[in-house]
């Protein structure tokens, strides 16, 4: 019985002693299933994100490409009621003199008249004479009357002219309300894929990008070889309110500043340079790196979120210039810009970011 105790006692004891170290392997080996659990599930948002924002840009590329060819008809259009103007006012001339010769000709005769003109001949030479003028009176006329046609002919073709562009920009402008509703549908399906995502923005901008070492020195190398470009000043890239500025934050660092605008919003190059890299982020979304040498120093300027990208790695671009149109691809909670200003070369710590406002007139 007393064997059978200690026996019991050292199990007993066993288990206490090996307990808690047991639990803790299964409560790590728990925590790191859900953390792969998570990590995968992320990585199928992101996926998803991305495929969305793919189409979000493909969509805007083709809303704009719809609203140039609208645009574009509409010129077409008032270029060719302009000269269907000129036309009218040129029959409506032609019209009255046509009448008046009518009218002449029937007042004086007709034809008896010609006839008296020419018996009224003093000679054989005056004869000819007059059978010349009345000749050149002829093809006058029949000059005139050729051009009358020819101009009525032209003025049936201009107007069915507009009336086909009209027809043509009533198709676009159903095609770009399609787009658009496709374009809505898909920037609310990001919506909610982002509830998902459990981190805030000011996180993700300091998430690791592609090494982009190796097209900023490609860019550099370009830019020192063109005379310094600028007056050492940066234009605003886009309209809007600047809705988050540079500087600290309850989560971290906010390296550049938000401008924020809804619609179709252009983004433009702040300085003249070479695009260092434009490629899509799963963080930045479409962005573009510009690489600008003014005065000697180097700068290097970020757009971050956009919806679509005009530019590519490499491109040379003007002050002004559009490069994209402002968005929300990536890891974005709304349209915006994000724009970053670094004094020298862009790196994932971001130790050369500085504050733009000051530098943007």
């Amino acid at each position: 019985m007393f064997r059978k105790k200690i026996l019991l006692y050292i199990i007993i004891l066993g288990l206490v002693i090996f307990m808690p170290a047991n639990l803790e392997t299964a409560n790590a080996s728990a925590t790191q299933d859900k953390m792969n659990e998570l990590k995968s599930k992320e990585q199928k948002l992101e996926k998803e994100i991305r495929q969305i924002d793919h189409k979000i840009s493909e969509n805007d590329q083709e809303i704009f490409k719809k609203e140039t060819e609208v645009k574009d008809a509409k010129e077409d259009i008032e270029k060719l009621k302009k000269e269907i103007a000129v036309i009218q006012k040129r029959i409506e001339e032609r019209d009255k003199l046509l009448k008046e010769r009518v009218r002449y000709m029937y007042q004086s005769g007709g034809p008896v008249d010609f006839i008296e003109v020419l018996l009224g001949a003093q000679d054989f030479g005056d004869f000819v004479e007059r059978i010349s003028a009345l000749n050149s009176i002829a093809e006058q006329d029949k000059t005139i009357l050729e051009e009358h046609m020819s101009d009525k002919e032209e003025l049936e073709m201009k107007k069915t002219e507009v009336a086909n562009e009209l027809e043509e920009v009533e198709t676009n402008l159903e095609e770009l309300k399609k787009l658009q509703k496709e374009l809505d549908n898909q920037i609310e399906n990001k919506k909610k894929l982002l509830k998902d995502v459990n981190m805030e923005e000011d996180e993700l901008h300091m998430e690791l990008e592609t090494d982009i070492s190796t097209e900023q020195n490609t860019a550099i190398e370009t830019e020192k070889k063109r005379p310094s470009r600028g007056n050492g000043s940066f234009i605003y890239p886009a309209a809007g309110r600047v809705s988050s500025n540079f500087g600290d934050r309850s989560l971290g660092n906010h390296f550049g500043i938000d401008i924020a605008k809804s619609g179709t919003v252009p983004v433009h190059a702040a300085a003249s340079g070479t695009v260092a890299k434009s490629y899509y982020s799963s963080s930045y979304g479409n962005v573009v790196f510009i690489t600008h040498n003014i005065k000697g120093q180097t700068y290097t300027t970020v757009y971050a979120h956009m919806r679509s990208r005009m530019v590519s790695t490499g491109q040379s671009v003007s002050q002004g210039q559009r490069i994209g149109t402002m968005g929300n691809t990536g890891r974005s909670f709304g349209q915006h810009l994000h724009f970053e200003l670094h004094k020298g070369q862009w790196n994932n710590s971001k130790s050369n970011a500085v504050n733009p406002i000051p530098y943007l007139k």
